[in-house]
């Protein structure tokens, strides 16, 4: 067993400037988070070995948009971004072969537009660039199977996302409004940038691991008057790969391969009730009870069967 602590701090300042159709926003934001891991296990050789980790960043950003007219916004942006080390994985005070982790660093580049034409139509779509330093994956997916987590040094993701939801209020002869909604992103490129080697092979130019290349979630609706709303849906994500050698056949141990693409469905129904800040909901996920690989860090891992939820929640 070990003892793990963490204190963490934060804090940013930001504002708007306003000029006419513009409107430009600079802040900057600084964490700082100590990490320290103790082992307290029945074993007075090791009971009480520690080993700590301080991580400061400064992390600026700036964010421009426009306001185009008819309800459409053109908006940009480009920020720090940053993600310290898991200390459970990653601080062990008595494995002595374990490689640190470094912080994982980037910076995230997005340009867009949103847009509101009618009352029940939102839309939605931005480009995005996010370029890391010592990208933390899998380290079973970097040739370190003994290691949870690993950095796996600079890498390169970008593509667009696309988003929208549409209303349609006078499509059936009832009361209500019918919609689709539909979230897609396309990762043209999940790349390492920098020389990385597994086993003597340079993985430079490979694809990151469980860097799938479409994302789709989709769904159709129905909100009526009276405070329901049901949902039907469905999910979908492309192949992917679990090492940065991108091997497609599985091994012994089910730690490298390919991950197959997937489609599941899903289903929501949500009530309102007329008592203020009580709601009823049931959902469901994986309805075709299908069985499909979602990790291979520690093996095969599968996904969970057919699983529906029922419950009330209440605000007071």
């Amino acid at each position: 067993m070990n003892e793990i602590t963490v204190d963490a701090w934060s804090g940013f300042i930001q504002n708007t400037f306003t000029y006419g159709r513009f409107g430009i926003t600079p802040g900057v934001r600084v964490e700082r988070i100590e990490s320290e891991n103790t082992a307290t296990v029945l074993n007075f050789a090791i009971d009480g070995r520690k080993i700590s980790d301080t991580d400061t960043e400064v992390l600026p950003g700036l964010g421009v948009t426009y306001q185009a007219g008819g309800n459409t916004t053109l908006f940009a942006g480009v920020h720090r971004g940053f993600a310290p080390p898991r200390p459970d994985a990653n601080l062990s005070p008595v494995d002595p072969d374990l490689v640190p982790v470094r912080p994982e660093k980037s910076v995230n580049y997005e340009i867009g537009l949103r847009s509101n034409p009618r009352p029940e139509m939102h839309f939605e779509a931005a480009l995005f660039r996010i370029d890391f330093d010592d990208q933390i994956v899998p380290g079973a997916s970097v040739g370190l199977p003994g290691q949870t987590f690993a950095n796996a040094g600079e890498t390169r993701h970008q593509g667009f996302e696309l988003g929208a939801y549409v209303g349609l209020p006078k499509l059936l002869p009832i009361p209500g409004t019918p919609y689709v909604t539909a979230a897609y992103t396309y990762i043209a490129d999940a790349e390492f940038t920098s020389n990385q080697f597994n086993g003597g092979v340079n993985v430079k130019g490979n694809r990151v691991p469980y860097a799938p290349k479409h994302l789709l979630a989709a769904s159709i609706g129905y909100r009526s008057p009276i405070g329901l709303d049901v949902r039907v849906g469905l999910d979908y994500t492309s192949e992917q790969f679990a090492d940065d050698l991108n091997t497609r056949d599985p091994d012994g141990s089910g730690m490298v391969g390919r991950i197959p693409s997937v489609t599941t469905y899903n289903f929501a129904v949500n009530y309102q009730t007329r008592r203020e800040g009580l709601l009823l909901f049931l959902s469901g996920t994986n309805l075709s009870d299908k069985t499909y690989i979602v990790s291979r860090v520690d093996g095969i891992q599968v996904s969970r069967p057919r699983t529906i939820m029922g419950g009330i929640d209440w605000t007071f």
